[in-house]
């Protein structure tokens, strides 16, 4: 019998989000909260450890500089329990040693206990380097609310894909198209950030997409919209997801993103995905003409 899960993928990721960064913190007491009394931790050379160990010596030999989640995918293990499986990029030290290998497969199981969810076990193993760098979501894993294709896909953005993607953020609220969005930027941008760039794709239609790139030290996402119908399941997240992904193969470990001042649902999607502003900086502007020949 196939159960449905008990809650979205992006709920769910929330949760894993916030246990990856307490461990960048090194913040015990909120793995504490997290863990579940009786979890079981497999780490990827095969060592089991139990919760105490994991809340308490952990955070002081770990030092996890940053983590990327790709290709996430939920499945309901029945009412009150969901496995949770993603691609996991870390960046960092254990025992001052640099982490090796920085891909691999995570899995976890979470569970409700009167009303409260805890993550009850987590499993790393080795990841295969080669896989094409695609997310595919089922529609089984989302809510499938007005969903009209069987799969979303979260793939590079091409210049075949830019007409619909055009037309996505026109009719977005919140996001302003400016003159550095013409189609010669747009192409020079392309090519200098080959691959960041990320649409999500419904039977072949544009239902997701974000600009990304970088400047060898920082990256950055602009324009990241979803359509109306496909909003809130997970879309936004993956786009993200797959930005981060792709900066950190080029080993950039720290992302920008702009969001328009009015843009209130736009500030709180970012929010929750543990984006937070900087209020010691202003962001200036100058735009000026071409010089020289």
């Amino acid at each position: 019998m196939t159960h449905e899960p008990v809650f979205k993928l992006e709920e769910v990721l929330a949760l894993e989000r916030q246990i990856w960064q307490a461990i960048v913190e090194r913040n015990g007491d909120a793995l504490a909260e997290l863990f579940d009394d009786e979890y079981i931790e497999i780490m990827l050379e095969g060592k089991r450890v139990l919760k105490p160990d994991a809340v308490g010596e952990s955070p002081q030999i770990d030092e996890i500089e940053s983590y990327v989640i790709l290709a996430p995918q939920i499945r309901a293990l029945g009412e009150s329990s969901v496995l949770l499986n993603y691609h996991l990029t870390l960046d960092g030290k254990c025992r001052g040693i640099p982490i090796q290998p920085r891909d691999r497969w995570a899995t976890s199981i979470w569970h409700n206990r009167a009303g409260e969810w805890t993550c009850m076990f987590f499993q790393q193993s080795h990841f295969e380097h080669g896989v094409v760098a695609t997310v595919n979501l089922p529609t089984a894993t989302l809510d499938t609310h007005n969903v009209e294709a069987g799969v979303v896909e979260i793939t590079p953005m091409q210049t075949k894909h830019v007409p619909q993607v055009l037309d996505l953020w026109n009719q977005t609220e919140g996001l302003i198209l400016t003159f550095s969005d013409n189609e010669h930027d747009r192409s020079g941008y392309f090519v200098d950030n080959a691959e960041m760039s990320q649409v999500a794709l419904a039977e072949g239609k544009v239902v997701g997409a974000v600009l990304c790139g970088c400047d060898g030290r920082r990256g950055y996402l602009h324009h990241l919209a979803v359509a109306e119908n496909y909003r809130r399941k997970g879309i936004g997240s993956a786009l993200v997801d797959a930005c981060l992904a792709q900066l950190a193969r080029v080993g950039i470990l720290q992302c920008n993103l702009f969001v328009i001042d009015d843009n209130a649902a736009g500030r709180k999607f970012c929010e929750k995905q543990g984006w937070s502003e900087w209020p010691t900086i202003r962001l200036l502007s100058r735009r000026f003409n071409k010089i020289g020949p």
